[in-house]
C-alpha cells in the first residue's frame, strides 16, 4: 500500500499481508481515517445518613467509551466503531451495624445501555470490534463481612443480574456446516431460533458465518448469578506471632461467550480456594501454602470459533504452592 501520511490516505489497487501475498483488492481512493468523538460525562449522587451507622444514596452516572477504528484492515477503517454511552442509575445503602461487627452493604442498579463495543471473532481467527447497538441491565449486589469474634471473618457476597440486548440484528454467528444448508458467502440473515435449528443439524465439517438477530438476547459474559463466601480464621500464637485459615468458595451459574450463546455457552462453575499462613510477630515476614481450584472444576473460559472448529480454553485445574513474604521498613 502506499500513502502519504495525512488522514486521508491514498491506496493502490491491493493490500499485501506480512507474506506479500495479495490478500485483497482495493480500489483506488482515498479513505478518511481520522475521527473525532466528543461527549460529556457526569455523576449526580445524593446520600444521607439515617443514624451513625446507616447511609443511604442515590446516583445517575453518564458513561462514556470513546469509538475507534478497526486496525488492520483499510474496508473496516471504513466503517468506524461508534462510541459506547451508558446512563446507569443506582440506589443503595451502606451500613455497619453491632457496634461495626456486621457491615452490609445493598445496591439495586439499572443500566441503559447504547452503542456496545463488542469484539467479534472472524471465522478466519482475526478479530475486529463492532456496535451491538443497545442494551439494558438490572440487578442487585450484596457485600457482606461479620466478624462475630476476634478471631473469626466470615465473608460473602451475591450478584443477581438480568441483562438483554434490546435491539443487535446483525450480529456475528459462527455455525457449524451442516446437511441440507448452503454456506453462502455473503453471511446469511438468521433469527436465534433458525440458527438453533442449524446447530442441531448433521454436520459435514468446517463452519459458517451467519448474521445473527441477537435482539432478545443476554448480554455475553453476564451471568445471571453470581456468589462467593469465606472465611479468615486468626489464631494467635506464643511470642505474638499467628496462624491464618482463610478459604473462599466462589459460585457462577453460567455465561455466553457469544451473542445468542449458540455453541459459545459456558455452564455453571464454582472455585474453592484455601491456604494456611504463619505470620511473624508485627507482620515481618510470613509463610503461606494455599490451593487453587480444590475441587478441580473443568470448564471453558474462552469459547473461539474458527473456520473449521471450536475453539476452547479451559480455566486452570487444582493448582497448590507455596509463598514467603517479606516487609522492609517500619
Amino acid at each position: 500500500m502506499a500513502g502519504n501520511g495525512d488522514p486521508g490516505v491514498q491506496l493502490d489497487a491491493v493490500e499485501y499481508g506480512n507474506d506479500g501475498l495479495v490478500i485483497a483488492a482495493i480500489p483506488a481512493g482515498t479513505v478518511d481515517l481520522k475521527r473525532n468523538w466528543k461527549e460529556p460525562t457526569w455523576r449526580i449522587a445524593v446520600d444521607h445518613d439515617f443514624s451513625d451507622d446507616i447511609m443511604g444514596y442515590v446516583s445517575y452516572t453518564r458513561g462514556f467509551k470513546s469509538g475507534s477504528l478497526n486496525p488492520g484492515s483499510i474496508s473496516n477503517a471504513q466503517v468506524p466503531v461508534d462510541p459506547e454511552i451508558i446512563d446507569a442509575y443506582e440506589v443503595g445503602l451502606k451500613t455497619e451495624l453491632f457496634d461495626r461487627r456486621l457491615r452490609l452493604n445493598l445496591s439495586a442498579f439499572y443500566y441503559d445501555y447504547r452503542n456496545i463495543q463488542v469484539s467479534a471473532v472472524t471465522p478466519q481467527g482475526t478479530s475486529r470490534t463492532e456496535n451491538a447497538a443497545s442494551a439494558r441491565l438490572y440487578g442487585l449486589d450484596i457485600d457482606l463481612q461479620a466478624r462475630p469474634t476476634q478471631e473469626l471473618m466470615i465473608r460473602a457476597g451475591l450478584n443477581l443480574l438480568d441483562s438483554k440486548y434490546e435491539s443487535y440484528a446483525s450480529a456475528q454467528a459462527t455455525l457449524p456446516q451442516v446437511q441440507g444448508v448452503t454456506c453462502s458467502a455473503t453471511p446469511q440473515q438468521v433469527t436465534i431460533e433458525e440458527a438453533r435449528a442449524i446447530a442441531a443439524g448433521t454436520p459435514t465439517g468446517g463452519n459458517c458465518a451467519y448474521s445473527l438477530d441477537a435482539s432478545g438476547s443476554d448480554l455475553i459474559i453476564a451471568p445471571k448469578l453470581a456468589a462467593n463466601f469465606g472465611f479468615d480464621y486468626d489464631l494467635m500464637l506464643a511470642g505474638e506471632s499467628r496462624v491464618r485459615l482463610s478459604s473462599t468458595l466462589y459460585y457462577n451459574d453460567g455465561f455466553d461467550t457469544a451473542p445468542g450463546g449458540i455453541l459459545a455457552h459456558v455452564g455453571s462453575f464454582e472455585n474453592l480456594t484455601a491456604s494456611l499462613s504463619w505470620h511473624a510477630p508485627d507482620d515481618r515476614y510470613f509463610v503461606r501454602i494455599w490451593g487453587d481450584n480444590l475441587t478441580n472444576n473443568r470448564h471453558p473460559e474462552v469459547i473461539l470459533p474458527l473456520g473449521v472448529a471450536y475453539q476452547e480454553v479451559a480455566n486452570k485445574p487444582t493448582t497448590y504452592g507455596a509463598t514467603v513474604g517479606f516487609r522492609f521498613g517500619s
